[in-house]
């Protein structure tokens, strides 16, 4: 029977934004133990986890440790509409892109960024991004402190392509 694939994310449900949740707070955690908590078999907790990276829903990133005195920035672009779609494609699947958010109607995007080196952010936003000729303003927010509520998965553990 031949395979039918789609390019539309699967739906998540309650388990699958748990089990994601549970790998932001400890992306480290044995299947054995993200059971445990969510109240679910071990074999669903690593058959949901294959399905997420399988369908590119869920990212699994190893990157070096960037200068901790550099919190990252937050970046608000003023696009195009008909490109929005594009630019954030592109920016979901980059490793130092931690969040990402369609706003305003899909006019705007709203990312964190958190480069290994600063010559190699300064090139996105100052080089890259202009570049497309599909930006209109980018604002720039440069991170002192990340503020999280308890139990909040900290940004850039979890990431989900932009839909």
């Amino acid at each position: 029977m031949p395979e039918i694939t789609t390019s539309e994310p699967p739906a998540l449900d309650a388990v699958d934004r748990r089990l994601m949740h549970a790998l932001g707070v400890n992306a480290r955690a044995s299947f054995r133990v993200i059971a445990s908590v969510l109240g679910i078999s071990e074999q669903t907790a690593a058959r949901r986890y294959r399905r997420l990276r399988e369908t590119g829903v869920l990212r699994v990133l190893l990157l070096p440790a960037p200068d901790p005195a550099d919190r990252g920035q937050l970046v608000r672009l003023e696009v195009q509409p008909q490109s929005v779609r594009t630019i954030a494609d592109v920016l979901a699947r980059r490793p130092d892109v931690s969040y990402l958010r369609l706003m305003n109607a899909g006019a705007e995007i709203l990312f964190g960024v958190r480069a290994r080196a600063r010559s190699e952010r300064d090139f996105l936003l100052l080089d890259q991004l202009p570049r497309t000729g599909r930006v209109l303003r980018t604002t720039v927010y440069s991170l002192l402190h990340h503020f999280r509520t308890p139990g909040e998965a900290g940004l850039g553990r979890v990431s989900r392509s932009a839909q």
